[in-house]
Formats: structure tokens, sequence, C-alpha cells
């Protein structure tokens, strides 16, 4: 449903076709062949606009709108450009409804009635109070320069050893991908989103996801129009239809995660048959070093490093399998006198661990 749009810029060329917003002053968007009998289905389809012609594939930019589940009838807010596509129990629906009411004067009736008739599902998670605090960790920053970094990330002027090793970190995970040309990417926890925002400019298709909408926001307004799907949702509850994506990354975000089994279920249920997970993230001495646990008592965010062992045991059951942790290494050289020598020690390139599973 588009209720504002704006002209994007991202070529089409080399992605696969979608159903295109309709022309610039449809309320309802074309409506994907569906079966339900519901009264959101029923509301939507008799307004429902026509695709638009090809040419307008990947290039409008919906500001704001509703989506709408025409079978159960659950509806998600697009605000600023960025869907918000959280499970009930992590949506503040006093804020989301008085957003829906302020628009309502802009629906058709019945299409408005039959939102209205939707009633979250009372469900709750043992890790909600980590998710939670990561939503709300916006209001907890008292620093001004807490989100800096991420306007020009993955550069930080401050820590340039950072900078880099956020970059030589990426360039070893990327090519564990495997994905094709225009192949879908989920960067599952992708913060300030630049690791979604290269693989984009790569000639992949990412989608950027993240449970904290200020990121997201800071992304958008680095990346400007010319930029990748970004999308607020959680990693236990992926937004997204089975088997629709050709990887998945976790760039330093996994160690996030309250319950990993039920993540990678969810890794399983949207990635196409026998394509990868790679997951970057800190080892096992994470949670314990000073800065971890400040974070922790401060925020109530979850650091949890993990070993290899570990990323066996999240996946058992779940499908995914030849769970492995990637040896990067390279010979250090030093100089003696004019010739160069190697050292007999080998040592790492990277300082997280690399992982690698893949659906059976």
């Amino acid at each position: 449903m588009t209720l504002r749009e704006s002209a994007a810029v991202i070529s089409p060329v080399g992605f696969a076709e979608s159903t295109r917003v309709s022309p610039e002053g449809a309320v309802v968007g074309p409506l994907p062949h569906v079966k339900a009998t519901t009264p959101v289905a029923s509301a939507l389809a008799k307004h429902a606009g026509q695709p638009a012609p090809p040419d307008r594939n990947y290039q409008v930019e919906v500001e704001e709108g509703l989506l709408a589940c025409v079978s159960c009838g659950a509806w998600f807010p697009i605000i600023a450009s960025i869907p918000e596509i959280l499970p009930d129990h992590l949506r503040d629906w006093e804020k989301e409804g008085a957003w829906l009411a302020e628009r309502r004067p802009q629906l058709p009736a019945d299409v408005a009635d039959a939102l209205a008739r939707f009633r979250p599902a009372n469900a709750s998670d043992a890790g909600a109070h980590h998710k939670l605090a990561e939503i709300s960790l916006p209001s907890k920053i008292t620093d001004p320069a807490f989100f800096g970094p991420g306007y020009v990330s993955p550069f930080n002027l401050w820590t340039p050893e950072h900078t880099w090793h956020l970059i030589r970190n990426f360039a070893v995970a990327e090519p564990l991908l495997e994905v094709p040309r225009g192949g879908v990417v989920l960067d599952a926890g992708s913060g300030y989103s630049w690791t979604t925002e290269w693989m984009l400019r790569s000639g992949y298709e990412p989608i950027g996801m993240d449970i904290c909408r200020t990121y997201l926001e800071i992304a958008v307004a680095r990346i400007g129009v010319n930029r990748p799907h970004l999308v607020v949702g959680e990693t236990e509850h992926l937004p997204m239809r089975a088997t629709s994506v050709d990887a998945v990354i976790a760039f330093e975000a996994f160690h996030h995660i309250p319950d990993r089994k039920r993540a990678m279920v969810e890794f399983n249920r949207v990635l196409k048959a026998r394509c990868p997970v790679v997951l970057v993230e800190p080892g096992g001495a994470h949670e314990h070093a000073a800065v971890s646990v400040e974070v922790m008592d401060k925020y109530g965010t979850l650091e949890k490093g993990m070993e290899l062992e570990d990323v066996m045991a999240y996946a058992e059951g779940t499908g995914l399998g030849e769970c492995r942790q990637q040896e990067i290494q390279r010979r250090e050289i030093r100089m003696n006198g004019d010739r160069r020598q190697p050292l007999d020690q080998m040592v790492p390139v990277v300082a997280n661990n690399i992982y690698t599973l893949r659906k059976n």
C-alpha cells in the first residue's frame, strides 16, 4: 500500500522482477494472487491497483505505507522508507495504533475497518528482555557521539585499526557466501548496514535487517536513495518467505541473539537448498571482556561469544549442517638485512571466528 513515494535510482538490470508498485496516486498496490477470503483480502482486492510498467521496477521508493497479510490480517507500518516487521510481542502497539489511526482518513473505509480488526498474538519469549533492550537502546545513550561512526561506517576516524579489522573480516567472509549475480542475501543484524551496502554495489540483492530502527535510519542517511532493502525485523522470527534467500550472513551480530537454535531454524527455513550461512563472530571469551560486561550491565543487551562446538550445538536438528570454522591464516614476513625471512609461526589475519553452515 503506497501512501507517498519518491523516485529512486536503483537499476533493475540483473535483478529478479518483482510485483511493481502501482503508479503514483494509487492507494492500494497490486495484490499478488492469493486464495484467502478474509476481510483484509477482500477489501484489498477491491481497491488494488494494476501492476506498473517494467520501467518502474526498482525505481520507486515507498516513503510511507502499510504492509498487510491477507491471511491473518496482520499489518506493519512503513515509516520513512523503512518497513517495521517485528513479531507482535516486540511491537509498541500504543504507538503503532496511534500511527494507523492518524492515517485512517487516507485509506478506503473497508480496508481501514478490516485492518482495525487485527489483534496481536499473546506471545513472548525468554530472550525478549534482551531484544527490547536492543530496540530501546537509543533512549539510553547519553554520549552525543555514540552513533557518529555509523554515518561513515565502516570507517571510524578515531580507531583506524578497527576500521581495517572490519574490512579484513568482510573481505574474507564474502567469498564464503557463494552468491550469484543478483542473488538475494539476508544480512541479519546489519546495524549501520555498510555490509549490506557493499553487497548491493557488488551486484547482489541484499536485505539488511536489524531490530533497532536507529541503526537503519543512519544507514538511510549515509547511503541515500541508491540503497539496499532495509527492514526492522528480528532473527528468531524472520519476516520473509521460505526458500527465498541465496545466502545468510551475520556479521558481528549473531552473538547478540538469545535463542540461537530458533535463529538457525529460521535461517534454514528461508534459505534455498544447499545455500550457506556465514557467521563472523567473536570467540567464547568475548562475554567476559570488561567492555562486554559493561555494555550488558549498562544497556541490557546480550554479548555472548561462541566457539565451533557451540555453533554445532545451535545447528543440531535445525536442517543446517556441514558446520565448519574457517582457518584464515597468513605467514608473517620480517626483514633480515636485505633478505625477507618468514617467521616460523603462523598468525591469524582476522580476530573474529568465521563459521560456515549449509542447508541440507
